[in-house]
């Protein structure tokens, strides 16, 4: 109806000779009662020179809008998973710089106990600003993802374990864990962070306490949850997941945003954990759908395909070893990450070769190809890329070992690879020392 008046005057003007566009679009009521979009065309009807009327023709443009505009929304979703991919790859770097340079200092201030607090902060502040990268790379699906086969019930009682300090009394939780449920392929710590961020956003929810429920089952199909990407479910097993709070409930406004980065309806607002949490779920194929009635509390169903391996069986890890021999090659054009890394190493006794580039990367190795042990190679790099010194070092000497660094998990960079077989070791930025000499050992057999 509020259209009415703006249609009324474009006809009038027209009809009065002014230049108005023939074709425009509006709104109109059916007679259900519904509102759907009109583009409708318009002409003047004459009798010889003098305008006695205008006629139009009128089309439903109502699907052709919604289809509009839920391309616009996928466009402006990959846009922000893109921007939000690439910051956090940067973060890694930058973090690797931090937090290496701060485990370095810290091992040569071990007289000074004062000093080594001081370091000790900024390897905590470091370690949770790696946490918020993991959030950006899992939202962008891109995340350290080391899938295995698990049981949702323990990942679920070890993320309320962590919660427990925070839960108000007022608060009650409720288990209805199914015993056989089956295991799903989950990297167990974007999993627990998936749930974390479900259970505190239902803490939020019920400032006045209630009840947090938890349920777990085994479903044959996953056609009973609506929502985005649940129609490319195909038919199977899966494991439901359901986290229902008797909080505020949600407006339709919110349920229909509630997934994207940075909305939030808090105060002061984080609102990433959501969006990132869809991420994850989307990386394990699977699907996470809100039901929400305001004043009436939430309910996110998490749909997890079944996995087809049995659970593993946990083994005590083997101590770690430390090479003290060798000529380790650093291939990255980040300054700050080819000098931290290169102090780990000599730390570590190895000798250090250090290259800025891939071209320089590649004649280091050449020229000194029978002492190198192994090439430490960044895949991330101006000009040369790092598969292309890859394939180039694996021309050069089949039986190079290498170990591929990114600020990317290892199947977001490496399947593009052709000689991806002949890839030694992969190390995740920011890394630390422990780390870097595991992967080390792994690789040299130590």
């Amino acid at each position: 109806p509020e259209d009415v008046a703006r249609v009324m005057e474009n006809n009038r003007r027209r009809m009065e000779g002014e230049e108005i566009s023939r074709v425009y679009e509006f709104r109109a009521v059916r007679k259900d009662g519904a509102v759907i979009e009109i583009e409708g065309s318009f002409d003047l009807i004459r009798r010889g020179e003098q305008v006695i009327g205008i006629q139009g023709i009128f089309r439903d443009i109502t699907e052709r809008k919604r289809i509009q505009e839920s391309l616009f929304e996928q466009q402006k979703e990959q846009t922000i998973i893109t921007l939000a991919g690439g910051i956090a790859h940067d973060f890694n770097n930058i973090l690797l710089g931090v937090m290496g340079n701060a485990a370095l200092l810290e091992d040569e201030l071990a007289g000074l106990p004062s000093a080594k607090s001081l370091v000790k902060n900024i390897l905590t502040s470091s370690a949770r600003m790696a946490e918020l990268t993991n959030q950006l790379l899992a939202y962008a699906r891109g995340g350290k993802h080391r899938p295995e086969p698990s049981s949702v019930n323990e990942i679920i009682e070890d993320t309320l374990k962590i919660l427990h300090g925070s839960l108000h009394s007022s608060v009650r939780v409720e288990r209805h864990l199914d015993p056989a449920i089956w295991p799903v392929e989950a990297d167990r710590t974007q999993m627990s962070q998936v749930f974390l961020n479900l259970f505190v956003n239902a803490l939020e929810a019920m400032d006045m306490g209630g009840t947090l429920t938890v349920r777990t089952e085994n479903v044959r199909h996953a056609t009973l949850w609506h929502g985005p990407g649940a129609e490319q479910m195909a038919a199977g097993d899966y494991v439901h997941i359901a986290v229902t709070d008797t909080g505020v409930g949600m407006t339709e406004e919110t349920r229909r945003r509630l997934f994207e980065p940075f909305y939030t309806t808090k105060f002061m607002g984080r609102g990433l954990g959501l969006a990132a949490s869809q991420g994850i779920i989307y990386n394990h194929r699977g699907v996470i759908v809100v039901d929400s009635e305001q004043g009436r509390g939430s309910t996110f169903h998490v749909i997890l395909p079944k996995s087809e391996r049995c659970l593993a069986t946990q083994s005590a890890p083997s101590p770690a070893a430390t090479r003290h021999n060798g000529t380790i090659l650093v291939v990255d054009d980040e300054e700050t990450v080819r000098d931290v890394a290169g102090r780990m190493l000599k730390r570590l006794g190895f000798q250090v070769l250090l290259a800025e580039d891939g071209a320089a990367g590649l004649a280091l190795h050449e020229q000194n190809r029978s002492k190198i042990s192994l090439v430490l190679l960044d895949i991330q790099m101006d000009g040369m890329s790092g598969d292309e010194v890859f394939e180039r070092m694996i021309e050069i000497d089949p039986e190079v070992r290498v170990i591929l660094s990114s600020g990317y998990e290892e199947t977001a960079v490496t399947t593009t690879f052709r000689c991806s077989e002949k890839i030694a070791g992969f190390i995740q930025k920011p890394y630390t020392m422990a780390t870097l000499t595991r992967t080390i050992d792994e690789v040299l057999g130590e």
